[in-house]
């Protein structure tokens, strides 16, 4: 039985509701939402990630990428990574 965690803040999607089930995200073991540059992993997906179709998500989670290859031609001719509205805590 899944079990969501939502004391400190993890919100899991509800069974049927994720992108992860159907591969269309999925969770990279990057150093956890550490954007000072240090990150190689993280570094990489930002420059490259469009290229191949993968764009970031959901804000405060560097971890998480889907695979849009509809949207990520768009933000990779304006230099970007990230689908509008995603944002991230320093």
């Amino acid at each position: 039985m899944f079990q969501f965690e939502s004391a400190r803040g993890n919100l899991a999607a509800k069974p049927g509701h994720s992108n992860h089930q159907h591969g269309q995200a999925f969770d990279l073991n990057t150093r956890h939402n550490v954007f000072d540059g240090t990150d190689k992993i993280y570094e990489w997906l930002k420059l490259n990630g469009p290229k191949h179709g993968f764009v970031r998500t959901v804000s405060n989670e560097s971890w998480h990428w889907e695979y849009r290859p509809s949207d990520a031609p768009t933000l990779l001719a304006a230099g970007r990574f990230k689908m509008d509205g995603v944002e991230d805590r320093a």
